[in-house]
């Protein structure tokens, strides 16, 4: 008898259901990808063509101004939810990030948040410096435009990115890369279509060395090398 309980003992100290656990990290980004979705569900509501547009104005160099502002006019809702999105759906991908990088505390607030809002602004301080600089208002106007159209569209493929990551968490490296690359694509095209755009209006070539190089790229290499550390495995 004393040789049959001992052999039943593990079975009877297996309960019937097992209790889910409460996965506070999955909650977080499960309302961040709620939120990026129903963003851009009502961008799509408050303006059906918008998305092809911002395709068809992320691939302009001549007219982009003229055709900004008749089809997709940055001062309407749906350009400011697609900026919404982008600040979402980088978060998402940050938050993911920290996650797997097992990054936590005011860290991982400052790269969640803090980011995404510090790499976009800077943009446009660095825009309006150069402007009050060389002197012409009217100038740098495309380079804001392909600024904002490129975070919009940067924010789809962050959202779609973050999508397929929260499913296959295994391959959290490979997004990873594939969140830098994303970046850098967007990054170098826009400096590269902005370049043709400024130079095209007879700006100085010191002025554009000036912005490209001083006020845009090396805050980016400065950034990346205080990430640095967390972006090396």
């Amino acid at each position: 008898m004393g040789f049959l309980a001992f052999l039943l003992t593990p079975l009877l100290a297996i309960p019937d259901g097992l209790t889910p656990r409460f996965d506070a990290g999955n909650t977080i980004i499960g309302l961040i990808l709620f939120a990026a979705f129903i963003t851009i569900a009502l961008v799509r509501v408050s303006h059906s063509s918008i998305y092809p547009s911002l395709i068809i104005a992320n691939r302009k160099i001549g007219g982009l101004r003229t055709f900004v502002k008749e089809s997709i006019p940055l001062n309407k809702l749906g350009s400011g939810l697609l900026l919404f999105n982008y600040l979402l759906s980088s978060s998402a991908m940050l938050y993911l990030f920290c996650v797997y990088k097992n990054i936590s505390g005011q860290g991982a607030v400052l790269i969640i948040i803090l980011l995404p809002i510090v790499l976009f602004l800077w943009t446009f301080f660095s825009l309006f410096l150069t402007r009050y600089l060389v002197g012409v208002k009217d100038i740098f106007y495309e380079p804001l435009i392909l600024k904002i159209i490129g975070a919009q569209f940067l924010g789809l493929v962050y959202f779609c990115l973050a999508l397929v990551w929260i499913m296959n968490t295994n391959y959290s490296l490979v997004f990873i890369n594939l969140m830098i690359w994303a970046f850098i694509i967007e990054s170098i095209y826009r400096i590269i279509k902005s370049i043709i755009l400024v130079f095209s209006k007879g700006v100085p070539l010191y002025y554009i060395i000036l912005y490209f190089c001083t006020l845009e790229i090396l805050p980016l290499f400065v950034v990346y090398l205080a990430l640095s550390d967390y972006f090396v495995d």
